[in-house]
This record gives structure tokens, C-alpha cells and sequence, in this order.
């Protein structure tokens, strides 16, 4: 049993670039993954979390699991991926057009039992190394499963191949998704 897909988690490279927050107290909350996504004609505003030297790259991290923040640029070259997957939402960062994307395409898709699965005693679960059914291969290209849906986006090969054949940078994606996995970064 195993995925016949490859399966990344979606993280951003914090290593070489900055992140982001909102400006006000509204931007903040309206980036928190259990708040309502902004309405669409509501522009977020954000500001980087950098040193001035720091580059912000196609994909800086929100520090959360989502929204995940992309670049006009990244916007641009993984539309048709995340359209039909999540709700997308403008934000405007330093006067850069940047766009939030809320995932909302769930699939059940874990092979829990088969999982390798950090359990605390507070009863928190930390997903280390997930294995997946053969019915990932129908999640799409950008998925939550329902048991971690707050700690991981899962993306597939497709959206590894086009963020790389488009050049973005700062993207870092882990096989498998899980916390023991193999990094990939592009950019």
C-alpha cells in the first residue's frame, strides 16, 4: 500500500526568505486559518517579517498552515491549481500585488494506521510521516487531509514541475508532508 503519486507538504523556504503578517489588527485576523476568508473585494494588507537585506520570495511564509501567500508571479503560473482547490484573495504587500489561498478541497486520503504519527499526551497529534491510500492519486493537485487539515497542504507533482518550469522562488516542499521528510526547494 502507498501513493502511486509523489505528495509534498506546501512550506515556504524560511531559511532564505522573509515572511509576512498583516499591518493592522483586521489583516491579522483576517489571515487566521479559523476566521472567515475576506471578502472579495477585501484586500489584505501585509508587511514583511524580514531584515532589510532579506529577499521575499513567490511564497513567504504567513507562519500558519494556511492561507498560504503567493506572488502575482506564483499567482500567475499555478492559477488553473489552485482555483478549482481553494478560494483565492488579494493582498497588497508594499504596494506588490500578493494573493492569499484558503485550501478547501479535503480528501480522504491517510492511511492512518499506516501512518507514522507523534501522539502527546495533551491527546495533539503530529503527523511525521504519512502514507497514503492509492486514492490519492484522485485528490488534485492541492489537498488537506481531514486528521491534519491545521497542520499540512499537500500538493502533487504537478505543482512541484510547474512552480520549478516557472522559475519561483522560495517554495520548499517536503515528500511525503510529514515533519521526517525529504526538503525539496525551488528557487
Amino acid at each position: 500500500m502507498g501513493s502511486i503519486v509523489s505528495v509534498f507538504g506546501w512550506f515556504s523556504n524560511c531559511d532564505d526568505y522573509a515572511g509576512v503578517r498583516g499591518v493592522t489588527k483586521n489583516d491579522r485576523k483576517a489571515m487566521r486559518f479559523d476566521q472567515s476568508v475576506p471578502e472579495p473585494d477585501e484586500v489584505v494588507r501585509l508587511e514583511p517579517t524580514r531584515d532589510a537585506n532579506e529577499a521575499i520570495g513567490d511564497f513567504p511564509n504567513t507562519g500558519l498552515a494556511y492561507p498560504k501567500c503567493v506572488s502575482k508571479r506564483a499567482f500567475s503560473a499555478l492559477q488553473a491549481l489552485l482555483e478549482p482547490t481553494g478560494l483565492l484573495r488579494r493582498a497588497d504587500l508594499e504596494g506588490l500585488e500578493y494573493w492569499l489561498y484558503w485550501p478547501d478541497t479535503v480528501v480522504d486520503c491517510l492511511h492512518y494506521t499506516a501512518s507514522e504519527i507523534l501522539k502527546m499526551p495533551s491527546g495533539y497529534e503530529q503527523l511525521i510521516t504519512p502514507v497514503f491510500h492509492d486514492s490519492v492519486g484522485e485528490a488534485g493537485p492541492v489537498f488537506l487531509v481531514p486528521q491534519f487539515r491545521t497542520q499540512v497542504l499537500f500538493v502533487t507533482e504537478v505543482f512541484l514541475e510547474t512552480a520549478r518550469d516557472s522559475g519561483l522562488k522560495g517554495l520548499e516542499l517536503r515528500q511525503g508532508g510529514g515533519a521526517g521528510a525529504v526538503v525539496t526547494r525551488v528557487g
